[in-house]
């Protein structure tokens, strides 16, 4: 893609969101209520793709030394106020519980390597505590004995995902957005028409196919819509159809996850060699997720599964497989590089690859891009009418 310099800004009036996930819906809302004309387009169902198969994890930030540590944190810090801002919108319920991660130390080594991670933690943002075995075993009921050790940090929250996509998707519909769903494909096409040249977006349902004019280089009588493409794992497959180059690969990678019946619940979350449980409200245990690179194939397996149960019963040894009530995968969009998601302005715009960070980071950014595509400072977590 051809990129603007960076002190270019767009002042769009019009905006067509290529991805119904958390990232398309906070930039659609954003938009909308900026007063710019909004078509959201989703080929399945809004929410139908990895934020709606996420487990919420809102990381406490334990650095802020690197640009995507330092954007991590001011995603954190404003997260109280946005969902906030989003409850009193919609009226919609956001399950959300900040009730601390305890990582799980297995070998005296995962323990040395644990407490010497919080030795050099911020612990002014980020406060925590480190328990040994034995005060592991005596502070933590029902944890494998054969543990060596735990961090607790204790500003780690989460958000249910399902809640807080109805909520977008409500406040998206009120400010006027255009949702639609439900598609055969979606495409972009390059367009060549004499002097005047761009992009545009195709929509196609029971053979019928819908042309959205996107971004000319001339040509005043043409409708003109910015395009961003907020497809998730699907990003580099929609552009390189078009012959759109994307500055890194977006790959892939399926996260399958467990819902677990667990009578005693731990009093916090737990993160046993990478895998989350999470007690929820209902009295459900949520174990995830896998790490896989199987393309797009968002399938369950029984391997999957067993996985997933092995290392809750390290943690949890009393969990048993007739405690499974649930079983699903996501595929998440891990970009090839390092540095955090792909933020690009172009003749198409790009906001993707945020592989585990996007229930986190996607009103933030979506704040961002609604910025510079209006060409203004927006501000992050701010409230438009």
């Amino acid at each position: 893609m051809s990129a603007r310099k960076p002190d270019q800004r767009s002042e769009c009036e019009r905006v067509v969101i290529l991805g119904g996930g958390i990232v398309g819906l906070c930039l659609a809302r954003r938009l909308a209520g900026l007063g710019v004309s909004v078509i959201l387009v989703e080929r399945h169902r809004v929410g139908a793709g990895a934020s709606g198969a996420a487990a919420g994890i809102l990381p406490a930030p334990m650095w802020r030394r690197s640009a995507y540590q330092r954007a991590c944190g001011a995603s954190y810090d404003g997260y109280s106020a946005f969902l906030d801002e989003l409850q009193a919108e919609t009226g919609v319920a956001i399950e959300s519980i900040e009730s601390g991660m305890l990582y799980l130390a297995e070998t005296d080594d995962d323990a040395a390597d644990l407490a010497g991670t919080f030795a050099r933690a911020d612990v002014a943002t980020c406060p925590g505590r480190w328990y040994d075995a034995r005060e592991l075993a005596r502070e933590f009921a029902g944890l494998s004995p054969a543990l060596r050790g735990g961090l607790f940090l204790e500003r780690t929250a989460r958000v249910h995902p399902p809640d807080l996509l109805a909520a977008l998707r409500r406040s998206a519909s009120a400010r006027g957005v255009d949702l639609r769903e439900g598609f055969d494909d979606v495409r972009l096409e390059r367009v060549s028409d004499g002097a005047e040249k761009g992009v545009d977006v195709l929509l196609e349902r029971s053979g019928d196919v819908e042309r959205l004019a996107g971004p000319r280089v001339t040509g005043p009588s043409v409708t003109r819509y910015s395009v961003v493409v907020c497809a998730g794992a699907w990003t580099t497959e929609l552009l390189e159809r078009a012959g759109l180059p994307l500055e890194a690969p977006i790959v892939p990678v399926r996260g399958q996850m467990l819902a677990l019946r667990c009578a005693e619940p731990p009093p916090c979350m737990l993160d046993i060699g990478g895998v989350y449980l999470i007690p929820r409200p209902d009295g459900t245990l949520w174990v995830g997720a896998t790490v896989e690179e199987v393309g797009f194939d968002d399938s369950t397996t029984a391997t999957g599964a067993e996985e997933l149960l092995d290392r809750a019963r390290a943690a949890l040894p009393s969990l048993q497989p007739t405690d499974v009530l649930r079983h699903w995968a996501g595929l998440r969009p891990k970009v090839l590089r390092r540095g955090g998601p792909i933020l690009a302005e172009g003749d198409v715009w790009v906001v993707a690859g945020h592989y585990r960070s996007g229930i986190l980071l996607g009103p933030r950014d979506a704040d961002l891009i609604a910025g510079r595509l209006v060409g203004r400072d927006v501000g992050e977590f701010s409230v438009f009418g």
